[in-house]
Formats: structure tokens, C-alpha cells, sequence
């Protein structure tokens, strides 16, 4: 797949996370996609198939006030992107031993996109 396509896949589905929008993000994915979710080497979520991750997003959504994911570095290699990121979000709601509901978090993170049928694969979000 073209570097220009891949990017702008990935810049679609950015777009689509930063406001929320489940279906905008679900465009871009592969039916069979698989996700994985990495904080501090520790795999907190994960899912399998097109459902799984549509109903993660749909309940991530509740968790954030609003979110915002800057990508500052784009790399390429045959059908795969790699992105850094830097990101904001304000939480809607209390999590339990976490941050309360108005506290802000800000990190950086990175990306990893597999492309199949012009489409996200597979994704894994690492901060």
C-alpha cells in the first residue's frame, strides 16, 4: 500500500477518534481487525473482529469529556505506519482509584497500524 494512502487512513481515523465519532473510525477498519491497547508494557485491552472493537470504542467514549490525539511523527514500511503521538483528554466521569471526573491527561504514546485490503488490520496503541 502507498505511504500517501496509509496516511491518510490513519489521519481519517484520528480525525474520527478526536471527535468521537465511532463509525467515522470504524470506516477504516478491516472486518477482521485486532486491536491491543499497551500501557506500561501491560496489555489492558484487547479485542478481535470489527464488533469487539466497535463496542470498546462506543464504551471508551464514555470515559473522556473530550480527547485529543496529535500525531507530531509518521514512519512507513511496506503495509505497516507507525505514528507518535502526543495526547490530551478530560475525563467525563470518576474511575475508580484513577482520576476524577474534570482532571486532564496528558501523554505521549505511539501507534502501530497493519494494513490489509487498504483498510487497518491491526492497531496497537502503546503509551
Amino acid at each position: 500500500m502507498q505511504q500517501d494512502k496509509m496516511k491518510k487512513v490513519i489521519d481519517d481515523y484520528i480525525k474520527s477518534y478526536n471527535s468521537f465519532d465511532v463509525d467515522g473510525m470504524i470506516l477504516q477498519m478491516h472486518e477482521n481487525i485486532s486491536f491491543q491497547n499497551i500501557s506500561n508494557g501491560v496489555v489492558n485491552m484487547k479485542t478481535e473482529g470489527i464488533s469487539e472493537f466497535r463496542a470498546a470504542a462506543e464504551q471508551a467514549k464514555q470515559i473522556f469529556k473530550s480527547r485529543c490525539q496529535t500525531v507530531t511523527d509518521y514512519q512507513f514500511s511496506d503495509d505497516s505506519g507507525f505514528i507518535e503521538i502526543d495526547y490530551s483528554g478530560e475525563f467525563a466521569i470518576d474511575i475508580p482509584d484513577g482520576p476524577k471526573q474534570g482532571e486532564t491527561l496528558n501523554m505521549k504514546g505511539k501507534s502501530e497500524f497493519t494494513f490489509q485490503d487498504g483498510l487497518i488490520i491491526k492497531l496497537k496503541d502503546i503509551s
